[in-house]
């Protein structure tokens, strides 16, 4: 077993498609074929079920997919463990939501210049669902998301921690300031509120819904227009 077929078969896997896994690699298509064969005589099974051009990973195929990325993160881990070369420069690309790039990857961003002066980095924003997918097929080289805890298998979680929800209110709102405000007291307010499927309004909605309340928001927001729902 060569590091290189778990490299091929990681990436037919993300990609659905032997061709599209020799293009992005520098192969041959007949080249990722023939590795792939290679390795299901060596493990003695079908890691994928060829349909048309597409292939997906049989039961076996998704359970040694845990295991080589597990074999590839150690190799990597231990070539890092002895490199002589402790500065990084590889290019970063991150994938983040439009919020957190503008509240959280200031500061981010400049701690990380100071210190890894070499790494050219490059910032997508995406909504989570997206930038999930992007992660997956390769194209992103991390995420950083607002959501609701997700986990997979196949993915190596850095940091979670908790965010509060709040709302913000004029000063001149008669409410503001006071402390321990009831959600049912804000009802008759007009909500500006983000689009209906952003990740923390649905968790805000799912929320409304365990108390039986239908909140008609006066404004939805999205990144690309704005939706006016009058009352």
């Amino acid at each position: 077993m060569e590091l290189r077929q778990l490299s091929t078969f990681i990436r037919a896997a993300q990609l659905q498609s032997f061709s599209k896994a020799a293009g992005s690699l520098g192969y041959s298509q007949s080249a990722v074929t023939v590795q792939i064969r290679l390795l299901e005589e060596e493990l003695g099974t079908r890691l994928f079920d060829r349909i048309g051009r597409k292939v997906t990973l049989t039961p076996q195929g998704s359970q040694f997919l845990t295991s080589a990325y597990d074999i590839l993160y150690e190799v990597n881990r231990a070539k890092l463990s002895v490199s002589d070369e402790t500065e990084l420069k590889n290019p970063l690309h991150i994938g983040t939501i439009e919020s957190l790039c503008f509240s959280k990857f200031p500061s981010i961003l400049r701690y990380f210049r100071e210190h890894h002066p070499k790494v050219a980095i490059r910032i997508t924003t995406a909504p989570p669902e997206e930038l999930i997918e992007m992660m997956e097929h390769n194209q992103l080289d991390l995420i950083y998301i607002l959501d609701e805890p997700r986990y997979d298998s196949n993915w190596y979680k850095a940091m979670e921690q908790k965010e509060e929800v709040v709302f913000l209110s004029s000063p001149s709102f008669p409410l503001a300031g006071k402390k321990g405000i009831k959600l049912e007291e804000l009802l008759h307010e007009p909500f500006f509120l983000t689009e209906k499927n952003a990740n923390y309004r649905r968790a805000f909605d799912r929320y409304l819904a365990t108390k039986n309340i239908l909140l008609i928001p006066f404004l939805e927001i999205s990144n690309t227009e704005f939706i006016i729902k009058m009352i």
